[in-house]
Order: structure tokens, then C-alpha cells, then sequence
């Protein structure tokens, strides 16, 4: 849709109308009993947005861009005590630092940051 407004107004109005994940109770009988909820990653920083996480090689593999035109950064929380830089092909990098189970990931502007993560 056109719009001739500037681009950062769009950038959270993207993020806000983002649908929900649906999720809708089945009805067989599980196989197995269920594990207990638990909290999951928390990703914040101004600008800063999730795009994938998955399971790779026993470690969780999380990927953000900083849609920002300034240096940003992203803090990551978590039950995590290890975290190393990937590439985008999810090769493993240079470690990172964490400190009670957060992660503050400096990001440029624009710049897309895959890490790996492992309790």
C-alpha cells in the first residue's frame, strides 16, 4: 500500500498488526503427559526484532535485525549460560559473554545478527 509518511512510522505499525500464533487444544488423548509451562526467550532493544528461532546441533539459534538507522541494541533473556556468535549459514563463531542469563548484543544500524544459545 503506498504511503508517503516516513518509514519509521511504518516499522511498528508492522510489527503491531503481526497476527498471533494460533493455537487450538486438540481433541485425542495425549500419548505422552504434557511438560509444565515455562517462560521462553524475551528479545527487547530498540528497533530490535526477532525474525527466526529454532533448534540447531543442541543449541537454540536465534536471529534479530535492528531495523534502525542508528546503533542499536538487543538484550536476550533466558534459561541460557552460553551464547556464541553464528553466521548466517549457522556456523559457530566467537562467544559471547552472559551474564545471568542475559545477552546485550550490540547491533548496527540495519544489521542482522544470528546467536547461538545453550542452558
Amino acid at each position: 500500500m503506498p504511503y508517503q509518511g516516513s518509514w519509521r512510522e511504518v516499522v511498528p505499525q508492522a510489527e503491531a498488526f503481526r497476527h498471533d500464533l494460533l493455537v487450538v487444544p486438540g481433541l485425542g488423548e495425549p500419548y505422552l503427559p504434557l511438560p509444565a509451562p515455562e517462560a521462553g526467550l524475551e528479545v527487547s532493544g530498540d528497533g530490535v526484532v526477532m525474525t527466526s528461532l529454532r533448534e540447531r546441533d543442541g543449541w537454540q539459534e536465534l536471529r534479530v535485525v535492528a531495523l534502525t538507522l542508528d546503533a542499536t541494541e538487543a538484550i536476550v533473556t533466558g534459561r541460557f549460560a552460553e551464547a556464541r556468535h553464528a553466521d548466517l549459514r549457522g556456523r559457530p563463531g566467537d562467544p559471547l559473554p552472559v551474564t545471568d542469563g542475559t545477552l546485550r548484543l550490540p547491533l548496527g544500524a540495519w544489521e542482522i545478527a544470528t546467536v547461538q544459545l545453550r542452558c
